[in-house]
C-alpha cells in the first residue's frame, strides 16, 4: 500500500522538455497589484535525478536565465499560449540573473523609499528632498496631501 502511495503522485507528474513554455509565479512583495502574477519562461536545460519526482528545471526569461532551479510543481504550464518572443529567444545571448531580478524586470517594479515627513517636502531641509527622492503615495504615513515632491 505504501509503495502504492509513492509511485501515484509519479504517474500524475508532467515531465516537461527543453523548450517548452511555462510559467513561474511572482511574489506579491515584487508586483503591484495591477502587474501581472505569472511570469513567462522557457524551459532551457533538465536536470534529471536517479528518482524522476526530483527532476529540476533552469528557464530563462526574456531579460535572462535565471540562476535558480525549479522543481515540476513551481510551474503553471502555458504552452498553449503564444509566445513568439520566448520561443524565438537566443539563450545564447542572455545573462544570468535571479528569479527576484526577473520577476522585478518583467512587472517593471520599482521599490520605493518611504518618506516620513509631516510637512510639505518642498524646501532641502526634508531628508527626501535633499536626498532628490521622489514622494509617493506610501509616503507621509498616507495623510499629507499637500506634496510638493510627488513622483
Amino acid at each position: 500500500r505504501q509503495l502504492k502511495n509513492y509511485e501515484r503522485p509519479l504517474k500524475k507528474q508532467k515531465i516537461f522538455q527543453i523548450n517548452d513554455i511555462i510559467g513561474l509565479k511572482v511574489a506579491n512583495v515584487d508586483r503591484s497589484n495591477m502587474a501581472p502574477s505569472i511570469l513567462p519562461c522557457r524551459i532551457v536545460q533538465v536536470f534529471e535525478k536517479e528518482e524522476s519526482l526530483n527532476t529540476t528545471y533552469k528557464v530563462a526569461t526574456l531579460y535572462g536565465i535565471i540562476s535558480d532551479s525549479f522543481a515540476y510543481s513551481d510551474f503553471t504550464e502555458l504552452s498553449k499560449t503564444v509566445s513568439a518572443e520566448l520561443r524565438q529567444l537566443d539563450i545564447k545571448a542572455l545573462s544570468s540573473i535571479t528569479f527576484i531580478q526577473a520577476c522585478q524586470l518583467f512587472t517593471q517594479y520599482k521599490s520605493y523609499q518611504v518618506c516620513k515627513c509631516v510637512g510639505s517636502c518642498d524646501t532641502n531641509r526634508r531628508p527626501c528632498k535633499k536626498q532628490s527622492i521622489k514622494c509617493c503615495s506610501k509616503c507621509h504615513r498616507g495623510k499629507c496631501i499637500l506634496c510638493k515632491n510627488n513622483v
